[in-house]
């Protein structure tokens, strides 16, 4: 709120808000890897939280968890496979849809909460006026 009040509501032209942005979909892409169990079929979603969920993801195959995902784009079943040049075992988008619907509501359950966060964290470190 602070950085679109300062500089505008367009990430694209306000420097200081796309980095606000980012973490927010970062924060939400790590909470949703809590519910994350050995031996699961994740679906893996698309657009730039479903990249960061990616990615997170990468990181604790490569630490031993053993998943399998189903992408919902051919971007995102890429992604999964380069993610730190480990692959994320992936399955042909057979029933996609069903898990895109259900990554998508933990998405939207877990963003207000990683944004509420971020603006506790941040207050936590500013000065009071």
């Amino acid at each position: 709120a602070i950085a679109a009040r300062d500089g505008g509501g367009d990430p694209g032209m306000n420097a200081r808000l796309r980095p606000a942005i980012d973490t927010a979909k970062f924060v939400a892409a790590k909470r949703a890897c809590e519910f994350v169990e050995d031996g699961m079929r994740v679906g893996l979603g698309t657009g730039s939280t479903a990249a960061w969920l990616v990615r997170c993801l990468g990181d604790m195959v490569a630490d031993g968890l053993r998943i399998t995902g189903v992408p919902t784009s051919n971007r995102t079943a890429d992604l999964a496979r380069e993610v730190r040049q480990q692959a994320v075992p992936v399955l042909p988008a057979d029933d996609h849809e069903c898990l895109a619907v259900r990554v998508f509501k933990a998405e939207c359950d877990t963003l207000p909460a990683a944004i509420n966060q971020l603006a506790a964290d941040w207050r936590s470190r500013t000065p009071s006026r």
